[in-house]
């Protein structure tokens, strides 16, 4: 983790959750889009990837979409997230990149599907908690409110196997563009 990204994780954890993280019911997320690589698309759609892991076998639920440029994505959410997106209440979702001539499901994703993705938020997500949802014992997911909000990754310690996530202001996360194989995802699980 960069410099930049310790210290903002380290001052949201410190201040909580601030209310720029917390994202309303069906409005719209924004935020920056890094550098694109010379000879990849400067244009397209963004998806969010929601992934379970709580039960077996895992799988991908897709549910959120909007449109990414040079300068910067927008993100338009549901109302809520279905139980069916979660892992016991609480969702972590990451935004992919695609042409946007990819028809991109909503819903559980089969787990034989692949889909060309050519950028993503490797070390940003959303997080859901849904509401009246008991986050005691849940460690890092206490941190954020119900409903939707961002977060950071935050790498784990020495001692640990598992990357956390610390809220973030939204408008801080970044989608990278190009080869996603080569992207450092948050290992939060």
């Amino acid at each position: 983790m960069n410099k930049v990204m310790m210290i903002l994780a380290t001052l949201a954890a410190l201040a909580g959750c601030a209310p720029e993280s917390v994202i309303g019911a069906n409005d719209s997320l924004s935020g920056m889009t890094a550098a694109i690589p010379e000879g990849e698309a400067a244009t397209g759609a963004v998806h969010v990837v929601w992934s379970v892991t709580s039960g077996s076998p895992d799988y991908m639920y897709g549910s959120g979409s909007g449109t990414y440029s040079d300068t910067g994505f927008e993100l338009e959410l549901p109302e809520s997230l279905p139980a069916e997106a979660t892992n016991n209440g609480i969702g972590v979702g990451v935004i992919v990149a695609l042409d946007a001539s990819v028809t991109f499901p909503e819903g559980r994703i089969d787990s034989e599907a692949e889909f060309p993705f050519h950028g993503a938020t490797p070390r940003h997500a959303i997080i859901y908690r849904a509401p009246g949802v008991s986050v005691e014992g849940l460690g890092w997911a206490s941190d954020f409110p119900e409903g939707f909000s961002c977060g950071v990754g935050v790498d784990a310690p020495e001692d640990s196997t598992f990357d956390t996530f610390a809220p973030i202001a939204c408008d801080l996360i970044e989608l990278r563009i190009g080869n996603v194989e080569e992207m450092d995802f948050v290992n939060w699980t």
